[in-house]
Parts: structure tokens; C-alpha cells; sequence
């Protein structure tokens, strides 16, 4: 009697209920509908800790380029042949501008939910939702590919062939 039948099964079946016991607390621990929103929740609770590491680093390498930028112009503005009033009007429009990008570095954690919260009202409002999610947004999706499945349907394939794979295409 050879043993390796009996050995591939023994392992088949150990497999296979391996599969089913981990399956079962592993399927019961989320709602399939929270993972996208658990998602979007989990990286809103860690991006306050890495935008705190990051935000110095950002600042070191504006200072730099801004210093930079003010070195490569003076050297252009020495070069050229511009009158004293000419490169203190370029001078200070270079300075409001890199005082302005500056604060938007600066306020970044101020502005950026600001921005974000208006991209999601104005989805709301073209969607007529009130509450809009990862996880509504997919639903909405599937929704609108059921109905184009749907309308695909009543065409048929053989009426318009490249129409109907074309439906099928975007609805996947």
C-alpha cells in the first residue's frame, strides 16, 4: 500500500478545515460595508503622527529652495540690465509668492480638512445623499453597473455588437 494518497488526503482535509475555522472569525469580525470607511478612519487617526514627522522635514526643504530661488534671481537680476525699481517690484513679487506657498505649508493641517469637507458637500449635493462613504460610493457604483447590465440586456449582442462589449466594459 502506497502511504502518499493517504497522506495528500490527510493534509486536503486538514486544509479544508483550517479554511472553515479560521473563515468563520475572520468573516465575523467586520461588515463588509465598514471596510472602506474603516479604511478612510484609519488613515484620518494615523495621518496626524506622520504629518508631525513630516512637517519639519517640508519646511527645512522650502527654506532651502526659497534660498535658492532668491540666489539664482539676485544672480540674474546683477546680470541683467534692470533698473533699481524693476528688481525690487521682482523682488517683492517673489517674496509674496513664496510667502504665500510659505503659509499653505504652514497651515496645511488647517486648510486641507477645509478642502476635503467641500469636495464631500459638493458630492452630497450632486448626488442628492446626505450621507456620503467609501463604502455608499460603492454601493452607488454597483447599483448604476446593475442598471447598465440591465439595459444591456434588452439590446442584446447581436444588435449592436461593439455597443453592448463596450456597456459591458464600463459597467465592469
Amino acid at each position: 500500500m502506497n502511504p502518499r494518497p493517504l497522506v495528500l488526503a490527510i493534509a486536503a482535509i486538514a486544509a479544508v478545515a483550517g479554511a472553515v475555522v479560521l473563515a468563520g472569525p475572520l468573516g465575523a469580525q467586520t461588515n463588509p460595508d465598514d471596510i472602506l470607511d474603516g479604511v478612510v478612519r484609519s488613515y484620518g487617526d494615523l495621518s496626524a503622527s506622520w504629518l508631525e514627522r513630516v512637517l519639519p522635514l517640508a519646511l527645512k526643504t522650502f527654506a532651502l529652495l526659497a534660498t535658492l530661488e532668491f540666489a539664482v534671481s539676485g544672480l540674474f537680476w546683477a546680470l541683467g540690465r534692470e533698473s533699481l525699481d524693476v528688481i525690487a517690484a521682482a523682488l517683492l513679487k517673489k517674496f509674496i509668492v513664496l510667502a504665500f506657498l510659505f503659509s499653505l505649508l504652514t497651515l496645511f493641517p488647517l486648510w486641507l480638512p477645509a478642502v476635503t469637507r467641500g469636495f464631500e458637500v459638493a458630492g452630497q449635493t450632486a448626488s442628492a445623499t446626505s450621507a456620503l462613504s467609501p463604502s455608499r460610493v460603492l454601493d452607488l457604483g454597483i447599483t448604476i453597473s446593475e442598471h447598465m447590465q440591465a439595459s444591456l440586456e434588452e439590446v442584446g449582442l447581436l444588435a449592436n455588437p461593439a455597443g453592448v462589449l463596450i456597456g459591458c466594459a464600463t459597467s465592469i
